[in-house]
């Protein structure tokens, strides 16, 4: 928020050597002040959930793809009817398929 005017100023007349994601941090409208500490106390909500948890629990098991386990050298899946790459399971177009 407060760092993108002095990195357009030290970025001017050189955008055409930006990396793709400097432009498009750039080109992101600014974040207002009440949606940003919104999120920032929504965040603290998510720590505190997670440090309570851990008070009680040793370990959190979570799912590392959006799909359940399957055989070792599968190279594709049906998900909703769609075939799709496994090399793409973490991409949000199938986190989308997955999850709508």
């Amino acid at each position: 928020m407060e760092l993108k005017p002095a990195f357009r100023e030290a970025t001017a007349g050189h955008e055409a050597d930006m990396f793709t994601i400097s432009k498009a941090m750039l080109a992101t409208p600014d974040t207002a002040m009440q949606a940003y500490i919104l999120a920032e106390q929504a965040a603290e909500r998510l720590r505190d959930g997670f440090a309570a948890y851990f008070q009680r629990y040793d370990a959190l098991l979570c799912p590392v793809l959006p799909i359940p386990a399957h055989e070792h050298g599968k190279t594709e899946f049906i998900i909703n009817g769609q075939t799709v790459p496994a090399t793409h399971l973490a991409n949000q177009r199938i986190q989308r398929l997955c999850f709508s």
